[in-house]
């Protein structure tokens, strides 16, 4: 993939994702949430009310890298 097709793509990753308020503005800005991590419970469960279509995770970002994102996605 070239530099010119990645700057094209409107896909994005949220860390420290809470119960998505930066999401509903990425969104708003014709953005898609790939997916969402936050290490946060709570903000995890809301999250995935808010935002059903997104996948959102609940993950220790000091332990979970982008390799592990990877075969998620």
């Amino acid at each position: 993939m070239s530099g010119c097709d990645l700057a094209n793509r409107s896909e994005i990753i949220e860390l420290f994702a809470g119960a998505g308020g930066f999401t509903w503005g990425w969104q708003q800005a014709g953005f898609t949430t790939r997916a969402a991590v936050d290490f946060d419970v709570a903000a995890t469960r809301t999250h995935e009310l808010n935002f059903p279509h997104c996948l959102t995770l609940q993950r220790d970002l000091t332990s979970f890298g982008p390799g592990d994102l990877t075969g998620l996605l």
